[in-house]
């Protein structure tokens, strides 16, 4: 697939998805195929199966920016939040295991240069002057390199290096700012 199918709470004047519920969109979105089942949603003959779009697109920001731009054309985007996995070295590829070893080591650098890109999306999308104010990236930047993404064992490491990564001067201005930015437009609308 070359475009990311968005699920919706609204139905859009044009390209309608599935009338589906939060929690399929959910599952839809974290089906990483070495993790979660795939799941499929549709009526009863027209069921279509959805996987994690993060082997294509990991930071769906631009489809969002679109997204509001085309809805809602002559408004401003208020505020984006995203929330990343760690930046580009936190993904732990150096010893091979079981997800690893199915995969040519050309693939496994492909693998690395999407996840790479993740964070380069999210670098184009705050140089946007539009977006100086109103977009907010936060992702744990250390610590958490050795820590795979089957290693649920080790949340309470995740826990308390994200603990490490919220303290943090400049991350801590970050959030209050975004909660200032979110009371701040409680229940309007910008134009």
């Amino acid at each position: 697939m070359t475009l990311p199918t968005l699920f919706r709470s609204w139905n859009p004047p044009e390209n309608p998805t599935f009338n589906c519920t939060i929690i399929e969109a959910a599952r839809a979105t974290s089906a990483d195929p070495t993790l979660f089942e795939a799941i499929e949603i549709g009526e009863e003959y027209l069921k279509e199966k959805f996987v994690d779009g993060g082997l294509r697109c990991n930071n769906p920001v631009r489809y969002v920016l679109q997204e509001a731009q085309s809805t809602f054309p002559n408004r401003t985007v208020s505020c984006i939040v995203s929330l990343g996995t760690g930046t580009a070295n936190v993904i732990c590829m150096e010893t091979p295991g079981a997800f690893q070893k199915l995969f040519h080591p050309n693939s496994l650098n492909v693998l690395r240069c999407i996840a790479e890109d993740c964070e380069n999306t999210s670098e184009e999308t705050a140089r946007q002057p539009s977006m100086r104010d109103s977009y907010f990236r936060l992702a744990v930047c250390q610590g958490l390199q050795s820590i795979l993404l089957t290693d649920c064992e080790k949340l309470g490491e995740v826990a308390t290096h994200t603990e490490q990564y919220l303290r943090k001067h400049d991350v801590s201005q970050k959030v209050s700012r975004l909660v200032e930015l979110l009371n701040a437009h409680t229940g309007t609308l910008d134009q």
